[in-house]
């Protein structure tokens, strides 16, 4: 099963570097469901599992961000933290999904934690000034909303 996985997961890969998203998710998906009720033996078929499972949530959150499935970005970003707490890939994407729902508060908690852990990722540094942006914006627009009352 998890050499299934490993190969469903590579297709899903080759399914996202050509830009087909569906099924790249479909991919992904399939990868998944190969670990349900497969129990690893040993310490090390456990951490093996766990990489192939974390990499598997990751792209399948890439994915649903390239759709626009910010729920789903959501769900796979926190299993993957439930993974590796410490993921910035994880932190990075569900802070994608939310400044692109305009949720700032929660995109600026998921950046900060990803710079927390990596402070030189320039991919996060570049997504927080965005969303910086994006609020300075909001903010100036709102004002004048309020000003035309």
């Amino acid at each position: 099963k998890i050499k299934a996985a490993e190969r469903f997961r590579e297709e899903g890969n080759i399914a996202f570097r050509n830009r087909n998203y569906g099924l790249a998710a479909t991919h992904y998906r399939r990868a998944l469901v190969q670990f349900d009720y497969t129990f690893p033996e040993t310490e090390e078929d456990k951490k093996w599992m766990e990489s192939v499972q974390l990499a598997c949530h990751l792209n399948f959150a890439a994915t649903k961000l390239h759709m626009r499935e910010f729920d789903d970005v959501r769900t796979h970003t926190r299993l993957a933290l439930d993974i590796d707490p410490n993921n910035v890939k994880a932190f990075f994407r569900r802070g994608t999904a939310s400044m692109k729902e305009d949720k700032y508060e929660e995109a600026a908690s998921d950046f900060s934690q990803a710079l927390k852990l990596e402070p030189n990722n320039r991919e996060v540094q570049q997504a927080l000034l965005a969303l910086q942006q994006k609020q300075r914006h909001y903010q100036q627009q709102s004002k004048k909303a309020i000003t035309k009352m």
